[in-house]
């Protein structure tokens, strides 16, 4: 009986020691994961060890992140472009457009650059930036690239209903359809400030009310790049 008392109490004992060690590896292991994993990250990603050129010493220094360029728009048909963006202060930042550094600018104290006058080539650009410290010439990863199109071509429209110059007569008739096309994806209809809706195969077409005696009514086509071209609808509708 003493005997099976002695071995309850030890295996008690080592139950107690064996909660105490699971408790303390668990402790361990969420510590290193919190503390220990983002530290070797960062060491492994963002620095490297470089000889200071004292004796037996050696430190430990940052390469910049990458930097941000501000949303830029798809299509332009100026030549010439504002850039902006955010990153380290103190940093330089190079940005390139077709693989070629197009300028380098110092990051302000707030974290801000602009790169006010940037030249621009016809068609595609393809725009991105680096990141370099001055003081060690650590350099970033790439930023993010945008395509960046220069076009300066009017997009074509076609007005195919009504021809210009029709009349129209009776209330049945005043109510008109002003149907036709454009030839550039993307490009915005607008009839009398009113936008039309342009379907996937660049087809438009919208109901318009007529008023009394002549008019003209405006149409016009605004493609990705700004451009414009525009017609003018004749139109007479008589009670």
């Amino acid at each position: 009986m003493a005997r099976s008392r002695l071995t309850s109490v030890k295996e008690k004992r080592e139950f107690r020691q064996a909660i105490v060690l699971i408790i303390f590896t668990l402790s361990l292991l969420i510590g290193f994961i919190f503390w220990g994993l983002p530290e070797v990250a960062k060491l492994a990603g963002n620095t490297f060890i470089k000889n200071d050129g004292t004796k037996g010493t050696q430190s430990l220094e940052m390469r910049p992140t990458s930097p941000i360029l501000s949303d830029l728009p798809t299509a332009t048909n100026s030549a010439t472009i504002a850039l902006s963006g955010f990153a380290q202060p103190g940093v330089e930042v190079a940005l390139y457009i077709n693989s070629q550094e197009n300028d380098r600018i110092t990051v302000t104290d707030s974290g801000s650059f602009v790169f006010p006058d940037v030249s621009l080539s016809d068609g595609e650009n393809n725009i991105y930036a680096f990141a370099s410290n001055p003081a060690n010439k650590l350099e970033s990863d790439q930023s993010r690239a945008h395509m960046l199109t220069v076009d300066t071509t009017k997009p074509t429209l076609t007005v195919s209903s009504p021809s210009t110059g029709s009349v129209f007569r009776t209330e049945k008739e005043r109510v008109v359809t002003i149907s036709g096309s454009v030839n550039e994806d993307g490009t915005r209809v607008d009839i009398s400030d009113r936008m039309a809706i342009v379907s996937p195969e660049n087809t438009f077409a919208m109901s318009y009310q007529l008023v009394e005696g002549d008019q003209d009514i405006l149409i016009k086509a605004t493609d990705k790049a700004g451009n414009v071209s525009e017609e003018t609808l004749k139109l007479r509708w008589e009670k």
